[in-house]
């Protein structure tokens, strides 16, 4: 086998890699996206489905406030649940594709002032829609419409600085055993 032939094995081996770890990776970024809006969907269905609950059952003041309380409380851990997950994407996808201040409308919501409007259910789906629209949004545009050399190069930065070591040190071996044969 000639050196040509050797390098043109090896390019089209790395341009195999390269195509199996970027649909590997934009799978798993799609599951994880699909993940995460069905827990944001699930997460705004309970919370329409308490705020129901706690104004069809007010019965004293002192209580309805209890619970509002409790309602915030468990909407603040189910941010950051949902922080975690937008982390966890950046993680996967190698830049910050995901900002987590996308869901400042949902952080920002209070559940007092929503628990006395008439129209939350469409105060709600308003906040809703807007968090999955920018999701959306940022995951086409970064996945799929941003796809130029220098989002490349940042992405792979590992994988070419190990391509080129691995290169380097096959090519000294060569070099020493031919020098040795």
């Amino acid at each position: 086998m000639s050196y040509t032939q050797f390098f043109l094995q090896l390019f089209g081996w790395g341009f195999i890699f390269y195509l199996h770890s970027r649909n590997l990776r934009r799978t798993e970024l799609g599951r994880l996206k699909d993940s995460f809006l069905g827990q944001l969907k699930s997460d705004f269905e309970w919370l329409n489905k308490k705020v129901k609950h706690t104004i069809d059952n007010k019965v004293e003041t002192t209580k309805y406030q209890a619970s509002t309380l409790q309602i915030e409380e468990i909407v603040a851990s189910k941010i950051a649940q949902l922080e975690e997950k937008i982390e966890h994407l950046n993680l996967i996808y190698k830049r910050k594709a995901f900002d987590p201040a996308m869901l400042s409308e949902f952080y920002s919501l209070n559940i007092f002032d929503l628990m006395k409007a008439d129209d939350y259910e469409r105060r709600l789906n308003i906040i809703e829609t807007s968090i999955v629209t920018k999701i959306n949004t940022y995951y086409t545009h970064n996945l799929y419409l941003n796809s130029n050399i220098q989002n490349f190069c940042k992405a792979y930065k590992e994988e070419f600085l190990g391509a080129i070591f691995g290169s380097i040190l096959i090519l000294i071996w060569t070099l020493i055993f031919i020098v040795w044969l």
